[in-house]
């Protein structure tokens, strides 16, 4: 595995399993850095510095988007109108399913980040930064 990048604004709030992820306002902390490594099968990881990996515990509409201490495989792809930003799948899913800003993108820090459908909504795409 290689890693290739790193993410900010998606925090794991106590940096831990089973911590719910939500959406934050940027400020660099190690919990919004999030280390991306490719699988062998083409599949990513996305990991925090200290451990807790990007998981889910169902590929269900409305899931919330976890910390867990187990590699959860995702695919990352450019978003079809904006080549400057990118959806993380959930693959193998029956449709579509990404990962979401709920409540439409309410940019308000704690705004639960979820499972959901695709659709053209930007607070589904997301924008990957080096830290």
């Amino acid at each position: 595995m290689e890693t290739v990048g790193l993410i900010g604004a998606l925090p794991l709030p106590n940096a831990d399993e089973t911590s719910k992820v939500t959406g934050f306002e940027l400020h660099g902390g190690e919990n919004q850095r999030w280390y991306l490594e490719q699988t062998e099968e083409g599949h990513w990881t996305l990991k925090t510095e200290k451990g807790p990996y990007l998981g889910r515990y169902s590929e269900d509409e409305g899931t919330n988007v976890i910390g867990t201490d187990d590699p959860v495989h995702w695919d990352i792809w450019p978003d079809r109108n904006n080549g400057d930003w990118f959806r993380i799948y959930v693959p193998g899913a029956p449709s579509p399913m990404n990962i979401d800003l709920s409540d439409h993108g309410n940019p308000a820090n704690g705004t639960p980040v979820t499972l959901w459908g695709e659709w053209e909504g930007e607070h589904q795409a997301w924008v990957f930064q080096e830290c």
